[in-house]
């Protein structure tokens, strides 16, 4: 029985690793079949993506055009940042009091009156230096003549600035 007891265990462990050994090449299998499966699908989504993309980019077009005609056009920046900047400008100058006309003219009245006035006088005032301006032309004319008169005259030199330019040695010219 001994001999009968040692086959039959022999059997069960090459059974059980046959049974083994077939559960792990399923194993295998399975995980090959699955990564078939995955390429395949991965290959016919690549394939399908290729002829809906230009479709997709079509229809994408259409409702982008859609959405602009229905939405407000949209404001030029620039344009936006102009009219934020003219509207400081014009506060800042009714603030500071520029352009202000208050009453029915009334400070525009004041200084065009005031401006009439100046006016006058620095006419007048220009009449009145005209008038004198011609005498005074002929008394300038006489001293000028006296001018040369007094630069022919021969200055002589002190004693003592003669001695300093005797001190002083000329440098030569080379």
């Amino acid at each position: 029985m001994s001999k009968v007891k040692k086959t039959s265990s022999k059997n069960k462990i090459k059974e059980t690793t046959d049974k083994a050994s077939d559960v792990a090449k399923n194993i295998w299998l399975a995980g090959l079949g699955a990564y078939g499966k995955a390429y395949d699908d991965a290959v016919s989504r690549v394939e399908q993506a290729g002829k809906d993309v230009p479709k997709l980019f079509e229809d994408l077009v259409k409702k982008g055009a859609h959405i602009e005609a229905d939405s407000p056009p949209a404001e030029n920046p620039l344009e936006k940042a102009r009219t934020d900047i003219e509207e400081r400008i014009a506060k800042m100058r009714e603030n500071l009091g520029f352009g202000k006309i208050s009453g029915a003219g009334g400070d525009l009245s004041k200084l065009e009156a005031k401006v009439d006035a100046l006016t006058k006088t620095v006419a007048s005032l220009s009449k009145e230096l005209a008038s004198l301006n011609k005498p005074v032309i002929k008394a300038k004319a006489a001293p000028k003549v006296k001018a040369k008169a007094k630069a022919k005259t021969k200055v002589t030199a002190t004693p003592k600035a003669s001695a300093k330019a005797k001190a002083i040695p000329k440098k030569k010219a080379k």
